[in-house]
């Protein structure tokens, strides 16, 4: 469908596609506020306006939703650009270590580095390096945010229901069996059901 004949008619259309208030809309587009509403009412009620404000608005749920796309595949690629950085730079830190520390138990992983201790500073010791660790998380991080961005990462939220129950109620659902509980629930129906009322 093309632009509408009237232009305030496209008007109209064009600003209630977007969201304006029917009456504002019809206001805006030129026509007079007394007896707006109805005038509005009656303009929106017309197959060719109605089918003009029905194109519009898909053509801007269209025009959003490529936008969305677009914003969400820019930050994945930014995303992967940084996390080729990082996992550049940790692969040249723990293959330079790791040559270092070849000698130590664990050494060639690279996590571990060289510290020395004592007061002469003499004593060899050998810790895993906080800051090796804390790439690795941030590689995770990244991992994560654009698994999320590209709704690939699924987080469990268990959800937690109130239970109404007395601690004697309780203890019995822990001890009993389900026929158990339900053969207790009959019989205690039944004394009711016995009891005259008073």
């Amino acid at each position: 469908m093309s632009v509408l004949n009237s232009s305030k008619h496209e008007q109209f259309a064009q600003l209630v596609a977007k969201g304006v208030n029917a009456t504002k809309a019809y206001i805006s587009a030129g026509y007079s506020a007394n007896g707006a509403r109805a005038g509005a009412a009656r303009l929106s009620a017309k197959a060719i306006v109605c089918a003009r404000i029905r194109e519009l608005q898909e053509t801007l749920c269209a025009g959003t939703i490529a936008l969305e796309i677009s914003s969400r595949n820019a930050r994945v690629t930014a995303l992967q650009k940084r996390w080729d950085g990082l996992r550049a730079g940790l692969d040249l830190i723990l293959q330079q270590r790791g040559a270092d520390m070849a000698d130590v138990p664990g050494g060639a992983s690279g996590l571990l580095s060289r510290d020395y201790k004592g007061k002469e500073a003499d004593r060899l010791v050998t810790r895993i390096d906080p800051g090796v660790i804390s790439l690795f998380a941030e590689l995770r991080g990244h991992e994560r945010q654009a698994a999320e961005e590209l709704a690939q990462w699924k987080t469990h939220v268990e959800e937690r229901k109130v239970i109404d129950a007395s601690p004697a109620e309780i203890t019995l659902a822990m001890v009993c069996s389900p026929e158990q509980l339900l053969e207790m629930k009959r019989k205690a129906l039944e004394l009711q059901q016995q009891e005259p009322p008073a």
